[in-house]
């Protein structure tokens, strides 16, 4: 029994089949229990169970070759790869700094071509020398500027507005405006003081408009004021002239007495030329922009001007219709000059010499007349 277990063991250490046993098996030696056996066998068992095969031993550089492969540069030792990483670092950090200051140079760009004066008063005053603005009208500008006026007093407000409205310096502004006002509480009562306040806040009214519009006339464009007062002047010039090209459009039918034989007064022969209705629909338009573009005056000449105007452009639009008109009007006179209807008997073409009939006409006339 002791060497079948022998064979068994040895076969499971040495991972062979396990062969079956002979029939004639040696018995086993006496001195050998089956307690001796499962104690030998144990402890074999669980070191084959927990025995794991033993891996080939790394062979040094290799995985470095193949990290290098996934980069695709070759790197030899791991210094070299310590330098690599290293300046991996090195390079991330400067392209982090160069974004960031690739990002405040684009911020800085975009603020200053928005906006690259350093306040608003500033700005205004560069368009305002660039429009061509006056000395006076710069020096005006920087004084009232800033000011508030829906924040000034009633004096201050009455005070500010003889001045610049009148040329008041302050101290004469002070004077007029006490003499005007009884606002001396030591010479008048406190209910005629509060009086004339009320007053002079009520008058003041208009002097705070006037300053406010005065604002707003120091801090004006003068080339764009032009422009706009041009925009408007044409604006008005051409709703004037709008209704008389319309009456052009509307009476001019036809070019009407032209000449088909090229002579005047008695001797003319004349035809009025009809316009087609697809050229009379844009004559009023024409006549509108050629009026504004040369600022023709509306006076009778003007208008005089105008027509014309309106005849040349229809002569141009219905040039091959008018020709084909006068080629038929000029067929119907010659026709008409060579044709003659007269009824009157001119005899036969050809006519026979017909003695017997003449003797006869002749003795009827003879019977007739004995």
């Amino acid at each position: 029994m002791s060497e079948v277990k022998d064979d068994v063991l040895d076969a499971i250490m040495n991972d062979r089949p396990i062969s079956q046993p002979s029939s004639e098996s040696a018995p086993a030696p006496a001195a050998e229990t089956t307690e001796q056996v499962d104690a030998t066998i144990q402890p074999d068992l669980k070191t084959t169970e927990t025995k794991e095969p033993e891996q080939p031993a790394a062979q040094p550089g290799s995985w470095i070759s193949e990290a290098s492969k996934s980069i695709g540069m070759e790197l030899k030792s791991e210094d070299e790869l310590k330098d690599f990483i290293t300046k991996g670092k090195s390079y991330g950090d400067l392209e982090s700094r160069f974004a960031t200051q690739a990002q405040e140079l684009e911020k800085f760009k975009t603020s200053s071509e928005v906006d690259p004066f350093a306040n608003d008063t500033i700005k205004k005053l560069n368009e305002l020398y660039k429009g061509g603005a006056s000395s006076d009208q710069i020096k005006l500008f920087t004084e009232i500027n800033s000011l508030d006026v829906k924040t000034l007093s009633p004096i201050e407000a009455k005070t500010l507005a003889l001045q610049y409205e009148h040329g008041l310096s302050a101290e004469d502004a002070k004077t007029m405006i006490n003499s005007t006002y009884k606002l001396d509480t030591e010479t008048y009562d406190k209910g005629i003081v509060d009086a004339e306040l009320i007053r002079l806040k009520v008058d003041s009214q208009k002097d705070s408009k006037f300053l406010d519009e005065l604002q707003t006339k120091a801090a004006e464009n003068p080339a764009q004021a032009k422009q706009e007062e041009y925009k408007a002047n044409l604006e008005a010039y051409t709703k004037k002239v709008e209704p008389i090209a319309k009456s052009i459009q509307e009476s001019l039918t036809a070019i009407k007495g032209v000449s088909l034989n090229g002579k005047n007064g008695a001797e003319a022969v004349t035809a009025d030329l009809p316009i087609s209705d697809e050229s009379r629909a844009r004559i009023a338009d024409l006549v509108t922009q050629y009026a504004v573009s040369n600022n023709i005056p509306l006076d009778e000449q003007g208008q005089k001007l105008l027509n014309e105007f309106a005849e040349n452009v229809a002569w141009i639009d219905n040039k091959q219709n008018f020709a084909i008109h006068i080629a038929a009007k000029t067929e119907e006179r010659i026709r008409a000059e060579f044709h003659n209807p007269s009824s009157i008997d001119r005899g036969q073409d050809n006519p026979v010499d017909d003695k017997a009939s003449l003797a006869k006409q002749q003795e009827a006339w003879v019977l007739e007349n004995s």
